[in-house]
This record gives C-alpha cells, structure tokens and sequence, in this order.
C-alpha cells in the first residue's frame, strides 16, 4: 500500500496524500529514512497493558471488545487529556478490506463533523502492525443500558429521537449511511443538571453513498451487514441500501423507545429477518394503547417495507415537533400507564454495555438456545403474532438462506 515518507503510515490504494499529514504518498516499497515516533514493543498478547504507550496517550485500562477490535481507555501523560483507543484485532488487521473498512471509519466520522457523533482525532499503527484511532472519551451510557436501567418517558424518546435525525441528516448531507443504527451505537453523554448529549457512535459498517464512491463499497451483493433485530428489509434481502435504510433503523429504535420491546424477534436471526421483509409491523398504539395516534404515523411511515415510502429526515423531523406538545407533562402514573412492560433486553446478553464496548457483531441466536425477552418469555416478543403465509414464508427462507451464507455483521 502506498506510504507516507515523514509518519510512515500506510494507506489504502486511491489515497494521494497521508490523512495524518497531507504529505504526498509514495509507491509500495519500503520508505527508508522516515521519521517515527518511540514507543514500547506490543507485548506478545493482543490486550494492551496499563501504562502501555500508544500514540501519544498511556493505556489505563480495557473498556470493551467488539467485532472490529478492542477499545482501551488511556490518557495523556502530560496534560491528563483522557482520551478511548480502539485497536482493531490481530486477525482483521490481516485483511485488507478490514483495515479499510477501518480508516473509513475515521475518514466518516471527520467528513461529517458534527457535534451529535463520536470525534475521531487521531489515526497511527502499532509495531505490530495492526492500526488504531483515538476518539473522544464519553461519560455516560448508551440507549441500551438507559432503557434497561428505567423505561423511557414518551417526552425523552422524542428528544433523543430529534438530536439522532439531526445528526443523520448531517451524516446523509456528507453522503455516508450508517447501516448499524441500534441502541448500543447511540450513547447519551451525562451532563450535570441537564439533559444527556446524544452521540453517534461506531461507523465501522459506514458507506459513502453517491457518484465516484465505488472505491469505498465494502461489500457485494448478497452479503448482509447490520444488526438483524434493527436491519431493514433492503439489508435483509442483500440489495444495495441508500439513506433510507438508516430511517428504517432508526424507526426500529424508535419503536423500542416508545413501545419498550423490539419491533420483531424470534430464536434466529433469519426468522427475524424473514419477518423485517414480510410481516405487517404492529402499530405502536396496540402494545401501548396510552401513545396518541400520531406516534402510530411516525413509526409505521419509518418502518415502511419499500424505501421509497419512507418519509425524508427533514419530514420526520417536523413530525416530531408536533408530537412534542402531546407529551407535555406525561408524568407519573400515564407514563406508567404507557410503559408497563419490564425493562428490555437485548439476546447479546443482559449485562449493560460500557462505553467503547460493542455487542458481538457474528451475533446470530441459535434455535432452542436461551434469549432474554420482557416478562421472562424466551426468543419471542411479549406480544406474538401470527406468522405470515406459509409459502411467502418458506420462499423468503430459501433466499435468506442464500443471504446468510455471505454473513451477518454488526
């Protein structure tokens, strides 16, 4: 890959100059003479020990692991600036889309520069050879660990739901799709006396959408990425996806908040897919008959099969001013009215997830094994509903069989 004379670095083919310089890049080979920062050798062993030098930052401890590679909490030595540290793993950094799909990560998260997603301000490698990027260091929890720690109330959801439409559109006005819009990706950053910070987080599945981007797809036709309990029908299918694809996420988010279950769940992750593509979604209003009608409208016009009858970011938007006026003063004993169901849980496990951690992205539940659902049922919604038509049914198994077979990623 080409390389950058002063820091080093190398990067993908298509890239002229060096991110973390602007210098001009040079041909495969080795760059002799080139300046480096010291820095301890990687031990043998993939985690990185306290005090370990990275960068610029020392190690302090593990924050979590996930798919792509472990994210570390470290701080300046100097300064005492703390600062998260996610290195991907040994065995990705083998793969050469891999580590792209990583520095397209960076690159995302800094082309849209927006204050409602993780900053990413550093880029570098270790000796032995995998690469890493610093980000902010974020105090709080994520949507996840808030929804199963106490239930959302109806005016908090639409205040959540506002800040992640914003920093969509922001990201869609820069031409990147998320493609893994779900509770773990959305942290709420603790401010004293006010309301979180929402952050967008983990742009690992990110695409550049538009003309002249091809170079950045990482994916072929028929391969499935995405979280299948949050995954739109298009992402189901294997079909190439657009910005719309983050409206239907964001709609099974939505869902979850208002309603305090997923939209749909079952004991694999091609049933749940099979019913993404197929099965009529349950208005919200008939699990939580204490919402108002409109948040039916929101949700079922988000959650659309067809993307083309999805409303725009700017249209879900105005929709959620309108409601906001419906929720005021919904305290007490309404909400709880509305909220009566226990708190959710995610199939990837029970424990909250830290900031940095990532749930496991090969995540597929196995059928008869054991997933948390609300009121103790295990691997379906509290709620059931009829399966669709046996021969729709059995013909979207066949294609989803062909689907999985590229694999699922979060």
């Amino acid at each position: 890959m080409p390389s950058c004379r002063k820091c080093g670095a190398q990067w993908p083919h298509g890239y002229a100059t060096c991110p973390n310089d602007g210098l001009p890049l040079v041909a495969d080979h080795a760059v002799s003479g080139m300046a480096a920062v010291a820095a301890a050798p990687v031990p043998i062993s993939d985690e990185l020990p306290h005090g370990f030098i990275v960068g610029e930052y020392a190690i302090e401890r593990k924050l979590g692991e996930g798919g792509m590679g472990a994210v570390y909490g470290a701080r300046h030595p100097l300064i005492g600036k703390r600062v998260a540290i996610k290195v991907i793993s040994r065995d990705l950094s083998a793969s050469t889309s891999a580590v792209e799909r990583f520095v397209l990560e960076a690159q995302a998260v800094n082309q849209i520069g927006n204050q409602n997603i993780v900053d990413i301000f550093s880029f570098g490698r270790l000796d032995d050879g995998r690469s890493y990027f610093v980000m902010e260091w974020l105090q709080g929890e994520s949507l996840r660990e808030r929804m199963q720690r106490l239930p959302l109330a109806p005016s908090e959801a639409i205040d959540f739901l506002e800040t992640m439409v914003k920093a969509l559109m922001a990201a869609h006005e820069a031409g990147i799709i998320h493609r893994d819009l779900k509770p773990d990706n959305i942290f709420l950053v603790a401010q004293r006396g006010d309301k979180p910070v929402v952050k967008l987080l983990d742009f690992g599945l990110a695409k550049l959408s538009g003309p002249g981007d091809t170079r950045h797809e990482r994916t072929r036709t028929g391969m499935v990425m995405g979280t299948p309990l949050y995954l739109s029908p298009e992402q189901a299918r294997g079909d190439k996806v657009d910005g719309a694809t983050d409206i239907y996420s964001l709609g099974a988010v939505a869902f979850e908040m208002f309603v305090g279950e997923v939209p749909f769940n079952a004991d694999s992750a091609v049933e749940i897919m099979a019913q993404h593509i197929s099965r009529p979604l349950t208005p919200p209003t008939a699990k939580r008959p204490g919402l108002p009608p409109a948040v039916d409208e929101l949700v079922l016009g988000m959650m659309a099969k067809q993307a083309h009858q999805r409303p725009s970011l700017a249209e879900i938007h105005s929709r959620l001013l309108a409601l906001r006026p419906m929720f005021v003063g919904m305290t007490g004993p309404t909400a709880n009215t509305v909220y009566q169901a226990a708190t959710p849980m995610h199939p990837s496990g029970t424990q909250p997830q830290a900031w940095g951690q990532q749930p496991n992205p090969s995540w597929q539940p196995q059928p008869g094994s054991a997933t948390t659902a609300p009121h103790g049922q295990v691997g379906q919604s509290s709620h059931p509903q009829p399966p669709p038509p046996r021969k729709s049914r059995v013909a979207l198994f066949a294609i989803l069989g062909l689907v999985v077979a590229g694999g699922v990623a979060a």
